[in-house]
């Protein structure tokens, strides 16, 4: 087990210090990280919460934020777990993030994918690569999830 989730005291001179006469006082916290433990030892939240992202969306640079936000959101309307990349790293340092949460599918949509009208999608398990039509995306990773 993890231990307690809060826990309180007594603190009849701490708001004395402040306003300079003793006051009576007491007070309790909970710890929002050990709940969360608590939670997750105890199997309290719902199956659906506690799947990896089955696919991480890339950002390529400010140009393409649009196009992978609406990206990211589509594909999570479909029912897939998305994870959007956070910050404009360089690829290898996005790959590297999929590869260390376990996400076998990292969507890139570059510049060049963009004028083609396609996503590439690359397979961190086989190690392959292919550009999928932007229409068949959904499908495309929903038939290999």
């Amino acid at each position: 087990m993890s231990g307690s989730g809060g826990g309180g005291g007594r603190y009849d001179e701490l708001i004395g210090m402040f306003l300079g006469q003793l006051i009576p006082a007491c007070g309790f916290s909970l710890g929002l990280e050990r709940i969360l433990l608590i939670m997750e030892e105890r199997g309290l939240f719902p199956p659906d919460l506690l799947g990896r992202p089955q696919a991480l969306l890339t950002q390529f640079d400010a140009t393409t934020a649009t196009t992978s936000f609406s990206l990211a959101s589509r594909l999570r309307s479909a029912g897939i777990r998305v994870d959007l990349y956070p910050d404009l790293d360089r690829y290898g340092k996005q790959f590297k993030y999929a590869e260390e949460r376990s996400i076998r599918y990292v969507v890139l949509a570059s510049p060049r994918e963009i004028e083609a009208g396609v996503v590439a999608i690359k397979d961190l398990v086989s190690g392959a690569q292919v550009d999928v039509h932007d229409a068949d995306v959904v499908n495309w990773l929903m038939e290999r999830l």
